[in-house]
């Protein structure tokens, strides 16, 4: 019976070996050759127990082949499990056992010195002593080719295939893989059988070889299934996943990743579990689920105390410091780098070093170290190249570009980053894909190439149609943000801000993404603080650049902090102060002088620049303007293009003016296409340009109240309270409206009868009520008329009141004028109507500050004209 079951195994048919041995009485023999065939099938839990039961009873067995049979086995067992001491135990005790065989002459003492030979290399590369592993197996391969052994002679050519896969030496290994693949097929061991072509596929899947990798894993799958080599079968998942991942298909890998570790923890094969529990963090990492992917990491790391596999920790740490380099951990990131690097050097191997030299240079270009980093990859690419690693190459070609593109060589930059593309597209990982195309438009905008960008664009949206991916979907909605922001207009600036705001709002998946986002939304927010003045806006930066200096802190990084420095200029400059301006420019340009950062310096001497040649504008408007009055008149100029670009008003339709903003709009229209009509203008038409301007403002001014509305309907408005004197705001305000003022013959006779006028309040929030009251004065009023405006305080109030020269409004229409989009026709002759905002938005502003508002038409004891008093406390 026993020779039938050496007979079984010789063929691979272990499962007709194990059903031979279930028909043989107990005996240690039986049992030895059941617990060969159950570590065979992976099944190490239940073969150690055997093995344990068989060295506990020894002392009743008298066979030296026997004990040295049993002593190796159980070595190999211990090694998969990871235990190396007691590994090496078994190893020395056989050693011995054989010394004594030899002496015994015995005829089979080369064949046990072969398979010694070959568990000597087992343990020298599960430590990741490569040489020293490959000299045993060549050992091995010699003696069993001197006893025409073909199956433990193709068993050692596999053996040291794998030594050179891990060494990066993929040709040699795939000679030695096939080379082993033909004596199996000869021998028909499909298990054998199934075993190369699994390896064989895994190599040409490092070679980037997908299709071929699959086809030859497929075949090895199709075997273990048939053959329920469930051992092999994990591995096989395990080499589709990483292909899986690789090609970008997350969800599948995960799934395989999944049947593994369910095939491992059935065989309590300790070493493999932490394997898969790396594969799954970085599953995990890669769908951006970044905290999952720590804590899945962290289930290896107590498991690879326990066995000391270098090569495992290695790669454990390297995957943790990426993922705490994502959430913007940089300190972490080094750390875990720094460890990986330590393990990497005593492993001994350039193509382990390589990666672990791009890690960390990716953390100086995040700090802004870029020569330290441009080093770093540049070593790393050679490398690669000469490994043929292709993903790898790509990687360290694409931050080669991104650090020509902080130099500002845009020109290298582009070169780089489309080689990292065209390496990719070969791979096929939309993933890896859509991070270079994202990079590409970065890059081809920052050269104002439109066109360029455009084309990356196009592919960049095609790929996040077809993908459901959370990392995609970000980058295409970054890079779209980026193209809109550079339009001229204001839907299309109004978009993007929308877009980088969206970003923001979502989970954390990408440090490097999220970081552009804010600087980016710090932009929109400037300029709308200069269309605006709105403290909300103020203060929505100041908590944007609180949270971006507490990253560059934690992070380190030079370049984040000249970032901020730009921007905290930009905000001195909104409010005319040049001193604190130039003194964060200054500060910000000595960092891009000591990093070499040429891009910026570039950019910081242009800020420097302009603000040097209108130091004189700013001082005299910051002297006499308030910051809430500040229009940037970019904001105009962009309004007129979008306006101009539409040819049809229906296909512009404001849906919530329907009269006052139709009518601007059409004004719009028709002196914005006589513009366009010819390229020169005559003095003539300057007056069309004026008009342009006004109704500008005046829509501009209309959809600024009517936001302010929704906030304070909302109640999402939140006061700014301060102290300040009435008669100051009032007559700041009058002469803010001096050109309308002019431009009908009026007289404004502001009159403030008594006490004094200092309050506690909303200043910016009366200053607007002042201006809907004043801008309703003035539309209405008769020409060449006078408007009157009093003051009256007393302990506890001050009161308001603003009266005009006009028709007096029926009785019966009054009711409504404090409703929203209520409009009133003056006269039939001129057309005059409000929006019907002002008294709205007077209404609400006038209540949220604890005050009261009322209008009487006609004026007391007259019988024209309109007067409406608001009155407010002195301090709320």
């Amino acid at each position: 019976s026993l020779e039938i079951v050496r007979e079984f195994e010789q063929q691979g048919k272990l499962a007709n070996a194990l059903e031979e041995l279930d028909k043989i009485p107990e005996n240690p023999i039986a049992s030895l050759h059941t617990a060969k065939i159950l570590n065979y099938l992976g099944n190490t839990k239940k073969a150690l127990s055997i093995i344990q039961n068989l060295i506990s009873s020894q002392n009743d067995i008298n066979d030296l082949e026997f004990t040295i049979n049993l002593h190796l086995l159980n070595s190999d067992i211990l090694l998969s499990l990871g235990d190396f001491k007691q590994s090496s135990l078994m190893i020395n005790n056989s050693k011995k056992l054989l010394e004594s065989l030899k002496k015994e002459g015995s005829s089979r003492f080369n064949y046990w010195n072969g398979k010694q030979k070959l568990i000597e290399g087992s343990y020298s590369e599960k430590k990741s002593h490569f040489d020293e592993a490959i000299n045993h197996y060549n050992s091995a391969k010699g003696i069993f080719k001197k006893l025409k052994d073909k199956s433990e002679y193709a068993n050692s050519l596999h053996h040291i295939a794998e030594v050179f896969e891990k060494k990066g030496d993929l040709s040699r290994a795939m000679d030695l893989y096939v080379e082993s693949l033909e004596i199996r097929y000869d021998l028909g061991n499909e298990y054998d059988i199934s075993k190369s072509l699994n390896r064989i596929g895994v190599v040409h899947g490092k070679k980037s070889e997908f299709d071929t990798a699959i086809n030859y894993l497929q075949q090895s799958l199709n075997i273990c299934k048939e053959i329920n080599y469930k051992s092999e079968l994990a591995k096989v998942y395990g080499n589709l996943g990483i292909i899986s991942k690789l090609r970008g298909n997350l969800d599948d890998a995960e799934d395989y990743y999944v049947s593994v570790l369910k095939i491992f923890t059935d065989f309590g094969n300790t070493e493999n579990i932490a394997k898969v529990h790396i594969n799954l963090g970085d599953i995990q990492m890669e769908k951006g689920n970044l905290d999952q992917a720590i804590s899945t990491y962290n289930q290896a790391i107590p498991i690879l105390d326990k066995i000391d596999n270098k090569m495992d920790k290695a790669n454990l740490f390297n995957n943790l410091g990426l993922t705490h380099k994502k959430k913007g951990h940089f300190k972490n990131a080094l750390k875990y780098y720094e460890m990986s690097l330590e393990y990497k050097i005593d492993l001994g191997q350039e193509k382990l070093i390589a990666p672990a030299l791009n890690n960390i240079g990716t953390i100086y270009l995040l700090q802004g170290q870029l020569n330290e980093a441009l080093e770093n990859f540049e070593k790393s690419l050679k490398v690669y190249e000469s490994l043929g690693y292709e993903e790898s190459r790509a990687t360290s070609l694409q931050y080669i570009g991104l650090i020509h593109l902080e130099k500002g060589n845009h020109d290298l930059s582009k070169r780089s980053l489309l080689d990292c593309l065209k390496v990719r597209k070969k791979i096929k990982n939309n993933i890896f894909i859509s991070e270079t195309l994202y990079y590409l438009i970065v890059s081809t905008m920052e050269s104002n190439d439109m066109d360029s960008a455009q084309k990356y664009f196009n592919e960049l949206q095609k790929i996040n149609l077809k993908e459901n991916h959370k990392i995609i979907k970000t980058r295409t909605r970054l890079a779209q943000a980026v193209m809109l922001q550079k339009d001229t207009r204001i839907n299309k600036i109004v978009e993007a801000q929308e877009l980088f705001e969206e970003v923001l709002s979502e989970d954390l998946i990408d440090n490097e993404l999220t970081i552009f986002a804010m600087l980016k939304l710090c932009e929109f927010l400037l300029l709308e603080l200069k269309v605006s003045g709105e403290k909300e806006v103020l203060v929505e930066i100041k908590t944007l650049l609180e949270k971006l200096y507490e990253m560059a802190q934690e992070q380190e990084s030079h370049t984040l902090l000249i970032e901020i420095l730009i921007i905290q200029s930009q905000l001195a400059l909104a409010d005319y102060n040049i001193k604190e301006t130039k003194e964060f420019l200054q500060h910000a340009n000595e960092i891009a002088e000591d990093k070499e950062l040429a891009q910026y310096k570039l950019k910081i001497s242009y800020l420097l620049d302009r603000v040097e040649k209108d130091v004189i504008k700013y001082a005299n408007i910051a002297s006499t303007i308030p910051i809430n009055e500040r229009i940037d008149q970019l904001a105009i100029e962009s309004y007129l293009k979008e306006v101009a670009d539409h040819k049809d008003l229906n296909s512009f339709n404001p849906e919530m003016f329907k009269t006052g903003l139709k009518k601007n709009l059409q004004m719009h229209l028709n002196f914005a296409n006589l513009l366009l009509m010819d390229k020169t203008l005559p003095e003539e038409m300057k007056k069309y340009v004026h008009f342009i301007d006004l109704s500008a403002k005046e829509i501009q001014f209309s959809i600024s109240t009517l936001l302010m509305i929704e906030k304070l309907e909302a109640g999402t408005y939140y006061q700014n309270l301060e102290d300040f004197n009435l008669d100051e705001i009032i007559q700041l305000r009058i002469n803010n409206h001096e050109e309308k003022i002019n431009a009908k013959s009026l007289v404004v006779d502001f009159q403030k009868t008594n006490g004094i006028s200092a309050v506690r309040s909303d200043q910016y929030l009366f200053s607007r009520i002042l201006d809907h009251l004043l801008d309703n004065a003035i539309k209405f009023a008769n020409e060449k008329s006078t408007i009157n405006i009093i003051l009256e305080t007393d302990e506890n109030s001050r009161t308001i009141t603003v009266e005009n020269e006009c028709d007096p409004i029926p009785e019966h229409e009054q009711s409504n004028l404090f409703d929203k989009y209520t409009q009133y026709l003056v006269h039939e002759s001129t057309r005059k109507h409000g929006v019907g905002l002002g008294l709205s938005f007077c209404d609400h502003a006038i209540k949220s500050i604890k005050g009261e508002i009322k209008l009487i038409s006609p004026r007391l004891n007259k019988e024209t004209g309109v007067s409406v008093t608001i009155k407010i406390p002195k301090e709320i």
